[in-house]
């Protein structure tokens, strides 16, 4: 269980939806949408959090490199 802004930086530039992430790691969706408009830090956030979306960015990077 790591958190790495990185790869949370690389999920929220990616193709997912708001929507999209918040069906699968359970993160607001207004959240995410901060986030990637800048009105909220990645480093700011909880560690639960930051660790969730960065198991998420993993699979999303998994499932690209087996494309």
């Amino acid at each position: 269980m790591i958190a790495d802004t990185k790869k949370i930086e690389r999920l929220l530039k990616s193709d997912l939806s708001a929507w999209g992430i918040q069906k699968k790691t359970g993160v607001s969706r207004n959240a995410i949408i901060e986030m990637r408009h800048g009105r909220r830090k990645i480093e700011n956030l909880r560690l639960k959090t930051a660790i969730k979306l960065t198991d998420l960015a993993d699979k999303v990077g998994e499932q690209n490199a087996d494309s």
